[in-house]
């Protein structure tokens, strides 16, 4: 089911319509959060290897508020699954 409501979300993007789906916009959403993980952590490596630390604490905090960020979107995306009917 998850595949299938991907292509729609991308066929819907690729024709420019406005997502109206409840479920493909947390798919979204946690793509969005992964996103911003990804180049926040690349940030915090480049801190590490740089030598600074603090720069590199305070990225790992942002990391962690990410990780709780993706773990509330995907729950959200469940109970939008279990609620949506194709």
């Amino acid at each position: 089911m998850k595949a299938r409501l991907v292509r729609v979300f991308l066929w819907e993007i690729k024709m420019g319509k406005e997502n109206t789906n409840p479920v493909l916009a947390a798919i979204e959403n946690v793509n969005s959060i992964f996103e911003d993980y990804k180049e926040i952590n690349d940030k915090r490596i480049d801190a590490e290897a740089a030598g600074n630390e603090a720069r590199a604490k305070e990225l790992s905090i942002q990391l962690e508020r990410c990780e709780a960020d993706i773990a509330a979107s995907e729950k959200k995306q469940r109970t939008e699954e279990k609620n949506y009917a194709i």
